[in-house]
């Protein structure tokens, strides 16, 4: 598999490379709205580059709203899968980070988890504007 492709067979959308530190920043100052934004863009790239329709990014914040956090669980398993089935298309090692973003998902820092995230797709996107011909 030479990558993913959106519906009309062009080459999907790049992600963003973040400043994680600014991001982390951001989240306590503005008390979570921050981190509650970066879930959504973080989704979004995610569902743009795959060129489908999940994850659902408005879905996403609204079930971490709703459920206290707890949805985050969720998504750092989720998001860490879809992160590493990127990785597999473009014939890179997965990213072994899922038992780390779980425990800290599970002890309340999510935070910690999308940052790690957040890391590794700043990776992946350099990659793949190095290399424009694997994506």
């Amino acid at each position: 598999m030479s990558g993913f492709r959106v519906p009309d067979g062009s080459s999907p959308a790049l992600g963003t490379e973040r400043s994680v530190p600014l991001w982390v920043i951001l989240s306590f100052l503005t008390c979570g709205i921050g981190l509650l934004v970066w879930i959504y863009r973080v989704s979004r790239e995610l569902r743009d580059y795959s060129g489908g329709d999940d994850p659902n990014p408005g879905m996403d914040v609204l079930l971490t709203i709703l459920t206290c956090g707890l949805w985050d669980m969720y998504l750092s398993y989720k998001y860490t899968r879809i992160l590493n089935q990127f990785r597999k298309s473009q014939k890179l090692p997965e990213a072994q980070i899922l038992p780390i973003v779980l425990v800290f998902s599970i002890v309340r820092l999510f935070i910690v988890s999308i940052a790690i995230l957040q890391n590794e797709l700043n990776e992946l996107w350099r990659y793949l504007r190095a290399h424009p011909a694997s994506s």
